[in-house]
């Protein structure tokens, strides 16, 4: 049996063998920073060290779900290098990865009249690595950053990575009317379907490897998911990272902002899901 993403709500289907009561949200006192006789960070070695310190203050017992994250509103764009030079580092959010403590990342949104941007310091000691293959599976082929949204489109999945040194930006579409042909993923226990997955254009990605992990700062296109305007005050969405192996052929850790119920990287299905109902709230400032 095939189940649309716009029936899963917060729930698997039927076939699915993943139970939310199973889920349990824990929150774990993680240490990150340096340690041994190392030279004061510079550029992008001090930024990770300061997300680093805001994911440890973070982590404190008894935190539930997350505040809302803003999407600010920017007169000037940001500058695509992976330096995070005109990021307000002390304003973004941490995110803690609830099963590893040494893994984590500190994002923020930001955005003009034509262009989303976001940022990520992620720690972890991995930096973006994506050995690529399927393109319309690069969230389980290696690392890369994830940004799920309902626009006016519906339900949307960016998945951004780097492969072959080359910028690799999906969009995956619950419903999509020019789209006759459904895309599945699908697996011995499961089969999920987008009415549409497709490669976007003119999105720049920028990373910077840090001793800590790496940076990525991206731009994408309002008009190519559905949020030109800026009709609402707030979406609901998420926004995480995918960890890869060290050698950049598999998806490790699936961490998120707002859904925690992401264990699972051996079930394509799983890793293509999205699941809106452990979205959180994303205020458009």
């Amino acid at each position: 049996m095939m189940r649309s993403q716009r029936e899963s709500g917060g729930m698997r289907g039927p076939m699915g063998w993943k139970s939310s009561a199973a889920v349990f949200l824990a929150v774990l006192i993680a240490h990150f920073g340096f340690c041994g006789e190392t030279p004061a960070p510079t550029g992008g070695d001090a930024a990770a060290a300061r997300a680093a310190r805001m994911l440890e203050e973070k982590l404190q017992p008894g935190r539930a779900m997350p505040a809302p994250l803003a999407i600010k509103k920017r007169d000037k764009p940001p500058v695509i290098d992976g330096k995070l030079d005109d990021w307000d580092i002390a304003s973004m959010t941490s995110v803690p990865e609830n099963k590893n403590k040494n893994y984590g990342f500190v994002v923020a949104l930001a955005a003009d009249a034509e262009r989303l941007y976001g940022a990520w310091i992620v720690s972890g000691g991995i930096p973006l690595l994506n050995m690529g293959g399927d393109w319309k599976e690069g969230f389980r082929t290696g690392g890369g950053v994830d940004l799920h949204l309902r626009t006016e489109f519906g339900d949307i999945r960016i998945f951004l990575t780097e492969v072959d040194g080359k910028v690799q930006a999906v969009l995956y579409r619950v419903a999509d009317p020019a789209s006759k042909e459904p895309v599945e993923f699908v697996s011995t226990v499961d089969r999920v379907a987008f009415a549409s997955v497709t490669r976007l254009e003119g999105v720049s990605l920028a990373t910077e490897a840090t001793r800590e992990g790496y940076i990525a700062e991206v731009a994408i296109p309002l008009k190519d998911f559905g949020l030109a305007g800026w009709k609402e005050k707030r979406v609901l969405g998420d926004i995480g990272v995918v960890y890869s192996d060290p050698d950049g052929t598999k998806g490790l850790i699936r961490s998120y902002w707002s859904n925690k119920a992401t264990g699972v990287t051996v079930d394509l299905p799983t890793e293509a899901w999205l699941e809106p109902g452990r979205w959180g709230w994303i205020g458009i400032e």
